[in-house]
């Protein structure tokens, strides 16, 4: 379960499920959390401590901050602080995908020379803590954004809709999307010392080991691709979708059980079971973007 900030009662409600939690900080917290190791450690005390029979997964320091925002420069200072405060748990930061110059083909992807400043310290602390990144893959909205170019079977991750991306096989846009991260981290670490691509532990998961995901169904196509974004093909290969309900309890159905197959195997870049959570499944209908279903609710 993933909760993006501390919230007392649900804490409470959680207390000896055994039900695995990460848990957020929020944002206004940051800046306190990064200038003072003081606050860290007693928001450890009053989020964590005072929790004992919670399971705590992952602590997310960080959800999707833009690196120009006013809190840009206090994630990282927090995530030291917090990690100091807290050694025995595990601790991530969460990246989306906008921070890349382009995610098709994956194997090209690279973060913007605009952020490096941001992200590199970020992954040399994740690699050097053994901690873990998480990303956040919306194949909805690159959808959304591109349905000239991209096949809705392929961002619903059906079976046999599958593409050729840079020369490998993409099964669907989850993993493309998914790869085109662990490429950009890889060249960022390689580019820190000669051992950060071993480091990552790219077999192990280390470096991937938690991915939020979500199909829409009622808000959502707020989202824009990054600039530079490669089409996944033309013609033929890939059929444009003409104009409908697309945000639709169908498709949320068809994503979310499609998305629990694929993350049981590798990506073409990564072995292994990827770590999911599945995203907005009680309150997607109180998101803004367009409202195809304004009265439905998962609740």
């Amino acid at each position: 379960m993933r909760l993006f900030d501390p919230h007392a009662p649900t804490l409470r409600a959680l207390s000896g499920t055994n039900i695995r939690l990460m848990m957020g900080v929020s944002h206004p917290d940051l800046r306190d959390l990064a200038n003072c190791p003081q606050a860290a450690t007693a928001w450890v005390s009053r989020n964590i401590l005072r929790f004992p029979n919670v399971t705590f997964r992952y602590i997310i320091v960080g959800n999707e901050i833009e690196p120009e925002s006013e809190l840009g420069p206090f994630v990282f200072p927090a995530m030291q602080n917090v990690y100091r405060a807290i050694r025995a748990a595990g601790l991530a930061a969460s990246i989306q995908i906008n921070l890349l110059t382009m995610w098709n083909p994956p194997q090209a992807a690279e973060f913007k020379c605009g952020v490096n400043w941001f992200i590199r310290p970020i992954l040399e602390f994740i690699r050097d803590t053994s901690a873990s990144i998480h990303l956040n893959v919306f194949p909805f909205y690159a959808y959304l954004n591109d349905r000239a170019n991209i096949n809705l079977s392929f961002a619903l991750l059906q079976p046999n809709s599958g593409v050729v991306l840079g020369g490998v096989y993409y099964d669907n846009l989850f993993y493309a999307i998914h790869d085109a991260f662990v490429a950009a981290m890889g060249k960022i670490l390689a580019a820190a010392t000669p051992l950060s691509v071993q480091q990552l532990a790219i077999p192990e998961n280390k470096g991937t080991k938690t991915t939020t995901s979500s199909g829409s169904s009622s808000g959502g196509g707020h989202n824009s691709p990054p600039p530079g974004s490669v089409p996944l093909g033309s013609g033929d290969e890939i059929m444009a979708v003409t104009d409908g309900p697309i945000a639709t309890v169908d498709n949320a159905r068809i994503y979310i059980n499609n998305l629990m197959r694929v993350v049981r195997t590798g990506t073409p870049m990564v072995a292994g079971p990827i770590h999911t959570y599945i995203f907005a499944t009680f309150d997607e209908n109180l998101r803004p973007g367009p409202k195809h279903l304004s009265s439905y609710s998962y609740n």
